[in-house]
């Protein structure tokens, strides 16, 4: 089925609209996962952690369920697939053996001390490392623009795509939501262990910011609107950084961190998020749930 042409969409359909609902759906999803462990605490008390590893199993099916879905719905099912599975099975697992093992936390300065579940999530570099080289630098069915730019400038292409070969959106999707988040936590938390001093962090943050900013500008021109929002969603990923660097440092309250303490900001941002996903679930796109290379 041919894409409708931007003639026929609703304006938040079209550039740079379709971009900017990505972004805000990339950065509350970050929001979200932050919260759902105290959330899940406060509803289901000891049962908690249950309640956690359920949500990866709807995360599971919600992949699952877009496998065979149009560009659309296999990209918002997707990165919401991806979302819960990382909150429900990866944050889950960092948390429940942290305290199982009596992890102990680091004090990288005076303002930032990394919890315990973080510092496992630090431990799990190499884990992440091996699978980014398997699934990513090996793979050489990948579009994804970080990929095909090590391929191209460190000339380690793996070889052409195979003809044919046919891409599912929403486990390409849930993929790279995993891994972009995977990636922020252990780069960051890299950087204030070994340069825990301010000048280091505030280079590194006015590079990440750049950076956000260099990735921003594409998101904008991106005009077919599940390539925008997929695109989106690590752009968003990112850029939570630049908001959650300096709550860490002092500079105002973690609030995601503590939705019943800020009820009102947490509602708005729950809105936001859920308004983001369903004005792009009624987006037009492609009619099939693969696109060949």
């Amino acid at each position: 089925m041919a894409q409708t042409g931007p003639t026929h969409a609703a304006f938040w359909h079209r550039r740079p609209v379709i971009g900017l609902l990505a972004l805000v759906a990339g950065l509350l999803g970050q929001w979200f996962r932050h919260a759902a462990f105290p959330v899940a605490e406060a509803a289901f008390g000891d049962y908690y952690y249950g309640s956690l590893i359920v949500l990866g199993l709807v995360g599971v099916v919600l992949v699952w369920r877009g496998l065979q879905e149009a560009e659309i719905p296999a990209t918002w099912k997707g990165y919401l697939g991806g979302l819960f599975i990382w909150v429900g099975w990866f944050e889950f697992g960092f948390h429940y053996f942290a305290e199982t093992f009596n992890v102990p936390s680091f004090q990288a300065t005076p303002r930032l001390v990394s919890t315990p579940d973080l510092n496992l999530v630090q431990a799990s570099f190499p884990s992440f490392l091996g699978i980014f080289v398997l699934f990513g630098l090996f793979n050489r069915q990948t579009k994804c623009n970080m990929m095909r730019w090590i391929h191209r400038n460190l000339r380690l292409s793996p070889g052409m795509p195979v003809p044919g070969v046919q891409r599912s959106f929403a486990r390409i999707t849930a993929l790279e939501t995993v891994f972009v988040v995977w990636f922020c936590y252990t780069v960051w938390l890299f950087i204030t262990y070994f340069g825990a001093s301010m000048p280091i962090l505030l280079g590194a943050y006015s590079l990440w910011a750049a950076w956000f900013v260099y990735l921003l500008v594409r998101l904008l021109r991106i005009p077919n609107a599940g390539y925008a929002f997929r695109y989106g969603i690590p752009v968003g990923i990112i850029g939570w950084v630049l908001i959650a660097t300096p709550s860490h440092m002092g500079l105002f309250p973690v609030i995601w961190l503590h939705p019943f303490d800020f009820p009102l900001s947490s509602l708005a941002a729950l809105v936001a998020f859920v308004g983001a996903v369903l004005l792009f679930a009624r987006s037009p796109g492609t009619g099939s749930a693969v696109a060949p290379e």
